[in-house]
């Protein structure tokens, strides 16, 4: 799905961003997202300890050098 969603913004030629876990990191630099911070969600009352978010980034003008098939 996620290609699918490469795919169709390299066509319409706009960057993506995305944000998830930070084990989510490592699946979404092989396709070619950049990170672009990490955040902390601070803890409430019932979950105490905080959260941490991964943003990434597609730039459309990278994709410039990804050969047809290779994200």
């Amino acid at each position: 799905m996620t290609n699918w969603f490469v795919e169709l913004a390299k066509q319409d030629g706009i960057g993506l961003g995305v944000a998830g876990a930070p084990m989510g990191k490592v699946f979404f630099a092989n396709i070619g997202f950049k990170e672009a911070k990490t955040i902390e969600i601070p803890g409430y009352e019932d979950h105490p300890n905080p959260i941490y978010a991964w943003l990434g980034l597609w730039n459309v003008t990278d994709a410039a050098t990804t050969k047809p098939g290779e994200l």
